[in-house]
């Protein structure tokens, strides 16, 4: 006598086969919800740290752009407060270089 001549063999073995299947598309999708969640995870934290580093460099270089500027600002600002004093730093270090080049050119002869 064959299993399937037994009375309720066929939707026994059909029962467990689809016991069977409901178990392994539900262990499918658990796994496929633990590996977006990690997913999800890495990409937040590599967006982050990609924020994180274009915001550092927008500041680095707002720094660098705007010091230059400052600088001539601040040099401009004490040169107003004290006119003859920087006209004469600036007629000794025109004697210096003169100087210098007149010492240059002698030593060339």
């Amino acid at each position: 006598m064959a299993t399937t001549d037994l009375p309720g063999a066929d939707d026994a073995a059909e029962n467990a086969a689809t016991r069977n299947i409901h178990k392994a598309n539900t262990r499918l999708h658990d796994k496929i919800d633990q590996l977006s969640s990690s997913a999800h995870e890495g990409v937040d934290k590599v967006t982050g740290k990609a924020t994180a580093t274009a915001e550092a460099w927008s500041d680095r270089l707002h720094r660098v752009t705007e010091t230059p500027e400052q600088a001539l600002e601040a040099a401009r600002d004490c040169v107003r407060e004290k006119p003859l004093q920087y006209v004469a730093i600036a007629a000794g270090i025109g004697v210096l270089v003169g100087l210098l080049c007149g010492a240059r050119h002698h030593s060339r002869y």
